[in-house]
Order: C-alpha cells, then structure tokens, then sequence
C-alpha cells in the first residue's frame, strides 16, 4: 500500500541517512481515519498524502544503581 511505503521510506531516510536508531522510531498511518482535508478534491487528497512526525523527550537515562 502507498501509505505504507511512505512511512518506510521516511523511516529508511532517518535511519540510514540521519543516523536515527529504528529503535527510537515508531510509525502508524492514520489517513482514511484522520484525514486533515476532504478527500472529495485533488487538493484535499494531496493534503492527506503526508507523514506526520511527533518528538518526545526520551526517558531520564540512569547514570548508576545507588
């Protein structure tokens, strides 16, 4: 599915060309259940045609066992 080969293709550019570990990434693809335009037009479509990404805090790193 297209969906699916965007997500990987953008997972594949921040693995291997930003140096992000596939650990730290996770995907879903939400575009028939959250579309942000209506997908009556050709505008709306390609609107919907995105990849969305979300950047959190990672856990406190624990520096040694008291």
């Amino acid at each position: 599915m297209l969906r699916r080969d965007r997500v990987r293709s953008v997972l594949d550019h921040l693995a291997l060309s930003e140096g992000i570990d596939r650990a730290r990434l996770q995907v879903g693809w939400f575009g028939e259940y959250r579309p942000v335009a209506s997908n009556d037009t050709a505008a709306g479509r390609a609107k919907n045609r995105r990849v969305e990404l979300r950047v959190v805090d990672p856990p406190p790193q624990v520096l040694s066992n008291w």
